[in-house]
């Protein structure tokens, strides 16, 4: 409950702080500090790639010798 509280306050008024004009007065430094990742999670995030790439490389060919496996019996 205390968190729904606090998310409510913070909530309810953005829609008249953040509003089009308001972003569209931004520069290109305010803007991106505002909305873009922080170079922490950009690294992590390659990271996560590269892995799901490695794993799903690892899980295609498991599925290429339990194919070839299926058609020799």
């Amino acid at each position: 409950m205390i968190i729904l509280a606090v998310e409510n306050c913070l909530v309810k008024d953005l829609p008249t702080i953040l509003t089009t004009s308001t972003i569209s007065q931004m520069d290109d430094i305010e803007l991106k500090r505002l909305a873009a990742e922080s170079d922490e999670i950009q690294v992590e995030r390659a990271e996560l790639q590269a892995e799901y790439e490695a794993l799903k490389k690892g899980h295609d060919l498991c599925k290429s010798y339990r194919a070839r496996n299926k058609t020799g019996i």
